[in-house]
């Protein structure tokens, strides 16, 4: 229980970080913005839309703004290094969930975040004002063979799971128009 509050606790602190530390960044002064799980450890929706908004102010006219976060369709299935979610469990809107990290030799490392479904990014990028987006769910299908083996040979890795037939992760990408 001290663990999980204390990962709550965190949770809320980066998030309030994250704002405070864009809130001192003059308008239209950054060339682009990635957001990295950092959705899915955010338990409100309306915070996640000041996130939204606060790297849209910051950015430059027809800067990206990218999202990478686990695939809210993928929620159970067991990929190589992570499971999201319990199998056949369907979450609802904003609905905790854990997260069981897959690490060699040692057991899962069970973290705890957010259910938010891929219609609630869409809509929340065109209400801030981005323009052009992008959804993107790659497979391990969508990379090359030789630049697989390569990446496999580099990290010493090929033990895949359900990677092949299901997009772990779901990529916006988006952009800040010129004209507001």
């Amino acid at each position: 229980l001290t663990i999980m509050l204390g990962f709550i606790f965190l949770q809320k602190w980066l998030s309030f970080q994250l704002l405070w530390w864009l809130s001192f960044k003059l308008p239209y002064t950054m060339d682009g913005a990635m957001a990295c799980y950092v959705f899915i450890n955010t338990d409100n929706k309306d915070r996640i839309q000041r996130i939204m908004k606060e790297i849209y102010r910051v950015l430059k006219p027809h800067s990206p703004f990218i999202i990478l976060d686990t695939n809210p369709d993928s929620t159970g299935i067991d990929f190589s290094t992570f499971r999201n979610g319990l199998p056949g469990k369907e979450y609802t809107y904003g609905e905790s969930r854990q997260e069981c990290l897959h690490i060699d030799n040692q057991e899962d490392l069970i973290l705890n975040d957010f259910h938010w479904p891929k219609s609630m990014y869409e809509e929340l990028l065109k209400e801030v004002g981005f323009q052009e987006i992008e959804q993107i769910e790659p497979t391990l299908r969508d990379i090359p063979e030789k630049e697989l083996k390569v990446i496999e040979q580099k990290h010493a890795f090929n033990q895949w799971r359900s990677e092949w037939d299901f997009p772990p992760f779901v990529i916006y990408r988006s952009i800040k128009p010129t004209q507001e």
